[in-house]
């Protein structure tokens, strides 16, 4: 989800401490570091994402919407969960290089991130409009709650 940081990450990092570093130089350096960590995690996070068990779902009997719905909710959120420590980390450094260069442009990647944590909230929103009861079966499927491959996904429910 958040590859383009990786690019901000090299740039950051690409150049070299004439003597001893600065408070900025650390943190450009901390800033790299963590989006580097970032990447492996949401590949980490890939690799590790399977299909969805459809006879599980599919026992439901959830229409198509309500379907929809909860795979892309949950499809966000266990997407986000996976790597969010990682993300977090990005997000306070970018925080900390600010304070210290504060005319620092504030279009840093920083909403990359931010930006999929407001989707995740407004799938969230829709989530939250299916029937508690349905919810709650929902939320008894653990595949649910890891990374999975959502195209993949979804053609076995029949989407």
């Amino acid at each position: 989800m958040f590859r383009p940081l990786i690019l901000s990450a090299a740039l950051i990092s690409s150049f070299v401490f004439a003597g001893s570093p600065s408070a900025v130089d650390i943190a450009r350096e901390n800033l790299a570091r963590s989006v580097t960590a970032l990447a492996e995690k949401e590949t980490e996070c890939s690799k590790s994402a399977t299909i969805l068990p459809a006879e599980a779902i599919s026992k439901l009997g959830l229409d198509d919407e309500q379907l929809k719905t909860a795979i892309s909710y949950f499809y966000m959120k266990s997407s986000l969960d996976c790597s969010y420590p990682e993300a977090a980390n990005v997000i306070v450094n970018l925080r900390v290089l600010h304070e210290l260069q504060p005319d620092m442009p504030k279009e840093d990647g920083g909403k990359l991130i931010t930006s999929s944590m407001v989707r995740l909230l407004e799938e969230q929103a829709k989530y939250e409009q299916l029937p508690e009861g349905v919810r709650q079966q929902l939320e008894g499927i653990k595949a649910l709650h890891a990374p999975f491959k959502m195209i993949e996904s979804a053609q076995a429910l029949g989407l």
